[in-house]
């Protein structure tokens, strides 16, 4: 399993932290390498993008993963139902320096652990690929993928959840974990909406169907079990149980979007087991933010709090359900940050501020320093909050993390996962290292387009529908989408102004606020704008301009070899080229930064390769789609120095397992020699007062009497052990029996933090900022009289021999100012060391000075 092959990796990963920290200052956190790639930074020495393509960083990242996706080769064999591109059936991969995939012929390796996480990821980032690129290759994964579970990866028609889908079936065939389960039939809902498939829809009511019979809607009570057969699982359930905690967000996402399209059961109950488990969430998890379990037990491998990621799924059902969660805004900041605070205490970890970004590993007792697959994770949900809330230090937090988090991959297609530069869980564990981050950046993307998203260049970045077919050409983008409800939009990033927008042949008027059907546009610097479209009930959209890109027909083409003018009236300019002879080639010299090829895709359809000066690209072009779906992206890529080029691709006639021939579509190629960089944003964060109460586990923030907001304090470093509860061991969660006299506000003295050294990280914007930090002596003699240093930014700035008496005696307060602090690597990091007994703190204010 996951965790044990790890165990090994963590002991090693620690030696390596601890000659790390005898090397400089730990906690600072400075890294001349992160990821794959040499640090960049800015003038306040914060993460700055390593890569300066006019596409932007993410695009890269977005790019690299799916081209990799789309170079697997497929598994043919009588151990699998079907034909399918490897990653289907295996998470096992390897790949050279040189980014050539080494996988075993014909043969599945592993056939292991993550097949549902894998199924999940999988189906989610096709789809949203999909929309982003127009390239339908992806639904060779979506259509294969689909089949595998309903073939391979569901429970026997006799088992107590009869047809349910199996979180992990072959060889292990015993984790049966219903929230996963849920969330394999929610990506399966997805593909049915890509395809039509009626197969798709009815095992999704069938889904739905078993989950509302199992329900429990006692109140007070976990609506599902975590495991159906718990009595299989080896590493116990304690503290929690069998009882589902956070995973219910995944139920609830498959109900919602089972109800959205018009379907409530066999009795019409799938809206009231919904709203139960929504109850559940809202009026028992929530309250329990603090408290071990509530957000782990997670994936399958999860022991304790292996895997926290859950609550990065309970953010987004949060924020996508604002009206239901009155108390969002609180409860998001809370349950994300307390992430960093749980992860931290496994001392091979390195969870920390990286010049400023916050990166964190797995779980507490897995994955050591791998830190690409949690930073992704976080990516699109403090995006998300920083979009809905428009606050300073959400802004920061997401900004930065965007950018370490897609430090990992190179051009072609290596990963390196741990936060200084090696491979440990992305040597060969795939989904961390491609499907996961396609989907996760894409999502990331959709919520800051304006400074994430290709310049000049034209993307659907976000829908809150799924983008059935699109056509990205010249002048127009026409895209479809599987449904219209109420308040479907799309948003766009587009390198034209739109001259008109259609929803159904029905012109859309240009407004402010989209209260009904229409749509508004925000310009860029750049020459781009983003385009937010709203059509209730209509469901087929054409967006006209100026593009300042070139399409040449694929008249204008030179070819070699045996090739056809086909007649198409779907076709760009009515005609195709097609080929299937093994010397065709076709070429084209253009001058530009970006080039797409545009082609045909069928039944019928073939591979060839792509050749751009001269050089032969990894990738390849295939023409295959189970249905005919015109004038879609076959081959792009962006970043170009804005010189001549020769684009190049040569026919293999060769084609993929499910295909019944090897066509080669030419339709026309397009490219682009705009120019325009995105803002990469620098000296952002809060300006403003900061304020936290440590140890405070109240879900409300502490308004005190002048009026001012403490929020919880979540952002800070202890390193315990990989099986301690940091809560448990270093929170005072429970208020102290005697308050503080002769203070204004008793309350910040009340809760606090201990441990033998523990750090707070504060994002701020550049400036001068004084800072006090609030201690007391109200705690008894176990810490009363104790003894620490403080250090500021690196610097000692205060030497405490006994608190108590420094204080002026036990029951008073030690409240200490210091001056002059400008952040460092763009946070202010306190650090508290104990020199006799254990350091601690109450609360800290950080504001700017004068």
């Amino acid at each position: 399993m996951k965790t044990k092959i790890l165990r090994c990796a963590m002991i090693l990963s620690f030696f390596s932290v601890f000659f790390y920290c005898e090397s400089q200052v730990c906690g600072e956190s400075v890294l001349d390498t992160y990821f794959a790639h040499k640090a960049a930074v800015d003038k306040y020495n914060v993460i700055a993008p390593w890569y300066q393509g006019q596409d932007g960083q993410c695009d890269f990242r977005i790019r690299v993963a799916a081209e990799t996706l789309k170079r697997f080769p497929w598994v043919i064999s009588d151990t699998v139902p079907s034909p399918a591109p490897y990653p289907v059936y295996d998470r096992y991969w390897k790949i050279d320096d040189n980014g050539t995939l080494l996988m075993p012929e014909g043969e599945i390796k592993n056939l292991d652990g993550d097949f549902g996480q894998r199924t999940i990821s999988i189906l989610n980032c096709m789809t949203d690929y999909y929309q982003y690129s127009g390239d339908p290759f992806v639904l060779s994964y979506i259509i294969t993928m689909s089949d595998a579970v309903i073939k391979w990866g569901l429970t026997d028609p006799n088992y107590s959840w009869p047809e349910f889908p199996i979180a992990v079936p072959h060889p292990y065939n015993m984790f049966m974990q219903i929230d996963l389960g849920a969330d394999i039939a929610g990506g399966v809902l997805k593909a049915y909406k890509m395809t039509g498939y009626d197969r798709y829809l009815e095992y999704v009511k069938h889904w739905s169907d078993v989950l509302c019979e199992k329900a429990v809607l006692e109140k007070g009570k976990c609506p599902w079990d975590r495991y159906i057969n718990p009595e299989k699982v080896p590493w116990g359930l304690e503290p929690k149980g069998n009882c589902m905690t956070a995973g219910v967000v995944l139920v609830l996402e498959f109900l919602d979007d089972v109800i959205d399209i018009g379907y409530e059961g066999k009795n019409n109950d799938l809206v009231k087991v919904r709203n139960a488990a929504r109850d559940y969430l809202r009026d028992q998890l929530l309250n329990e933010w603090t408290k071990e379990g509530t957000w782990g037990f997670f994936y399958w491998d999860g022991r304790k709090e292996i895997t926290t990621l859950a609550c990065v799924f309970v953010c987004e059902y949060i924020m996508k359900n604002r009206a239901e969660f009155p108390n969002w805004k609180t409860d998001i900041r809370n349950i994300a940050t307390i992430y960093f605070n749980k992860v931290s205490v496994e001392p091979s970890s390195a969870a920390d501020t990286y010049n400023g970004a916050w990166s964190f590993p797995e779980g507490r007792d897995c994955c050591a320093n791998s830190h690409n697959y949690s930073d992704q994770a976080f990516m699109p949900v403090f995006a998300q909050y920083a979009a809905l809330t428009d606050d300073p230090w959400a802004k920061e937090v997401s900004r930065r993390l965007s950018i370490l988090g897609t430090y990992d991959a190179r051009e072609n297609g290596v990963v390196m996962d741990t936060v200084w530069g090696t491979a440990l869980v992305a040597a060969d564990w795939l989904n961390l290292s491609h499907p996961w981050p396609v989907r996760r950046v894409l999502e990331t993307v959709g919520w800051n387009p304006e400074m994430l998203a290709p310049a000049r260049e034209n993307h659907i970045v976000k829908s809150t529908t799924v983008v059935s077919d699109v056509i990205y050409s010249k002048g127009l983008i026409k895209y479809k989408t599987f449904d219209a409800p109420k308040e479907v939009t799309e948003v766009l990033r587009l390198s034209f102004l739109p001259k008109s927008i259609t929803a159904d042949g029905i012109k859309l008027p240009k407004k402010n606020d989209l209260n009904r059907n229409g749509y508004k546009v925000k310009k860029l610097k750049s020459g781009d704008c983003i385009v937010t479209i709203r059509h209730d009930g209509k469901k087929t959209i054409e967006i006209k301009g100026d593009d300042p890109q070139v399409q040449l027909d694929d008249d204008a083409l030179q070819y070699a070899g045996d090739w056809k003018v086909v007649g198409d009236k779907n076709a760009y300019a009515d005609q195709i080229h097609v080929t299937n002879d093994p010397n065709a080639s076709v070429q084209i010299k253009f001058v530009g930064n970006q080039v797409r090829v545009i082609g045909k895709t069928d039944e019928n359809g073939g591979r060839a390769d792509v050749y751009l000066d001269g050089k032969k690209q990894l990738v390849f072009i295939d023409c295959w789609s189970p249905f005919v779906k015109d004038q879609q992206i076959l081959y792009e890529t962006s970043g170009l120095s804005n010189t001549e080029h020769t684009l190049e691709v040569n026919a293999r006639c060769e084609c993929n397992p499910l295909s019944k021939a090897a066509n080669v579509n030419i339709d026309a190629i397009a490219y682009s020699s705009a120019t325009g960089q995105n803002e990469t944003g620098v000296g952002g964060g809060p300006k403003t007062a900061q304020r936290f109460i440590f140890g405070y586990s109240q879900r409300n923030d502490y308004i005190d009497k002048k009026g001012n907001v403490w929020k919880p304090a979540t952002e800070w470093c202890g390193r315990l052990w990989w099986d301690a509860d940091i809560v448990a061991n270093s929170w005072w969660i429970n208020s102290a029996e005697k308050d503080i006299i002769d203070v204004a506000d008793p309350m910040l003295y009340r809760y606090g933090v201990h441990g033998p050294e523990f750090w707070m990280n504060i994002t701020a914007a550049p400036g001068k900022y004084q800072a006090q930090i609030m201690i007391g002596a109200n705690r008894g003699p176990e810490c009363d009289h104790n003894a620490m240093t403080i250090s500021i930014n690196g610097n000692q700035v205060a030497s405490i021999d006994d608190i108590a008496a420094q204080a002026g005696g036990v029951g008073k307060a030690l409240n200490l100012t210091f001056k002059d602090i400008e952040p460092k690597n763009g946070i202010v990091e306190i650090r508290f060391k104990g020199t006799k007994g254990h350091a601690y703190v109450h609360a800290i204010e950080l504001k700017p000075q004068n």
